[in-house]
Formats: structure tokens, sequence, C-alpha cells
């Protein structure tokens, strides 16, 4: 464990820090409080509502992990949340609606595929079958029975056949490049910030995600008797606390906008935001 008296934050990173907790607490107070009629939303507010709902619970996360002096999980958590910020940039964009399909026709496809390789797998090694009526190969079959009604039921609006993956991401390749979803967004947006924060975070610190040889050497330092694994330091934490700070914002601004939280007042969090950019230094 790193030696708390040892491990400390600049002023500044201190600040920010504050700052994205006192944001992620109000995010929480609001939507706790708020009376949702779920029937009632449109999908994109479905989407937006069940996408913060994820976002709110890794921003806590991240929040105590920084507190924590570990910055290294703290990335990993940062890294979902930048994925979650490119696909929202796509599927709340203008004529979207076909694009969210598109992402649920997707999803059933890969639980399909999932549930298919655990068959396989237990048909190869029935000793290591769990005995379980969750297990067995007739209950894993109506999940993937489940997952066909779905890509059935949204693949109606499009008029093709989706009885395949392959003829699937074929047809519509923007389902399968993260990239490719941020060019899009920011094509779209005519901003450049999503391809940024594919680059600068989730590319980046993919070493640490997938531990990597290069993620490897960040714990630890060469001394004179070899190598030697270190504690973890501050160095990254105003990194992923701005960052998370703007992707936050982000997602609150769309609940704003598409009046998923009426009673939502950020105008504070803008600003702040503003004095944070104003400030931060990449190092």
């Amino acid at each position: 464990m790193p030696n708390q008296n040892q491990l400390k934050l600049s002023n500044e990173e201190k600040n920010n820090l504050i700052m994205f907790r006192d944001m992620v607490d109000y995010g929480s107070s609001v939507l706790s409080n708020s009376e949702i009629k779920i029937n009632q939303l449109t999908p994109k507010q479905k989407y937006l509502l069940m996408i913060f709902t994820a976002i709110n619970n890794y921003a806590e996360g991240i929040y105590v992990l920084c507190n924590s002096f570990r910055p290294e999980p703290a990335i990993i958590i940062l890294r979902s949340l930048v994925e979650a910020y490119i696909n929202t940039g796509i599927l709340l964009s203008p004529n979207s609606n076909n694009r969210l399909w598109l992402m649920y026709i997707e999803d059933a496809f890969y639980s399909k595929g999932l549930i298919k390789e655990v068959i396989n797998f237990y048909n190869n090694y029935p000793n290591l079958k769990p005995n379980n009526q969750g297990y067995k190969e007739k209950h894993l079959k109506t999940i993937i029975d489940k997952q066909q009604k779905v890509i059935s039921r949204y693949s109606k609006g499009f008029k093709e056949d989706f009885s395949s993956h392959k003829k699937f991401t074929q047809k519509h390749p923007e389902v399968k490049s993260l990239l490719k979803r941020a060019k899009m967004a920011d094509k779209r947006l005519k901003r450049g910030s999503f391809e940024y924060n594919y680059i600068m975070v989730y590319r980046y610190f993919s070493e640490y995600t997938h531990l990597n040889l290069k993620g490897m050497s960040h714990f630890f330092i060469t001394t004179d008797k070899g190598f030697e694994g270190i504690s973890s330091q501050s160095s990254n934490i105003n990194h992923i606390v701005v960052t998370a700070y703007f992707m936050y914002l982000y997602f609150l601004e769309k609940l704003q906008y598409y009046k998923l939280l009426p009673n939502l007042q950020i105008s504070k969090y803008q600003n702040q935001l503003k004095v944070i950019f104003s400030n931060f230094v990449v190092k």
C-alpha cells in the first residue's frame, strides 16, 4: 500500500478533484430525486437515461480511486467513459435513430455469439460444466432465441437481411470501429473532440488496460539493484479528473437538452470547466 504521507496532490489537483466530486454528487442527487416515466420517453431519451446511470457509477468510482492515489485503475474506467462519450455523439446526432437500432442489433449479435461459444466450450469440456440450471444447453439456447428476437425486432425498419453478423457489418461498417464512430461524430457535429479523446485517452491509456510491456513499465523504476516496484503516484490524476469532468458534464448537458431532468442547473459546472481548462497543462 502507498504511504499516504509521501503521496500529495497539488492545490490545483485537489481543487479539480473536489469540483469533480461536487458535480457528480449533484448529478446523483438530481437523478435519484427525479420521477421519470420510462414509458413516455423517446428511444434517444431511454438510451441517454441508461447510459447516464452507468456513467454516474463510473464517475463515482473514478473519484474514489483518484482520491486514494490509484490513477491506474481509474484510467481503465475512464476509457469506458470515452467509449460512451463517442457512442453517444453518434447516437444522439441528427437523424440517428437508425444508428441506435444498429447498436441494439450489434449487441444482440455479440450476445448470441458469446452464448454459442459457451455451449461449444462446455461440449468440449463437459467436466467443467457447472451443475446449475442456468448452464443447461436448453436454457442457453433460449437466451440465443431471445437475442434473435431482438435482431428481428430492430431489423424491420431496415428491410435488410440480418441473418448473419458478417453481412450486417459489411453493410454497416460504422458499427465496427470506435475510431470510425469518433470521426463520424466529429464530422456530423463539426468538432474534433471525439477523435481527440479516442487518441489521447482511449488509445493512449490502453496499455494500462491490457498490461502489455509498456503498461507494466509504469509500475516499476530502474535502480542500481535492478527493477523496483513503486506505489501509485499522482502524475496522471489531474489528467484523469479533468477528462472525467468534461465527459460527465457532457452527459449532464445532454440530459438537459433532451429534458430528462427538468430541474437540472449546470451553468455553475460549465463555468468551472472553463477555469479548469484555462489552467490545465498536459504533462
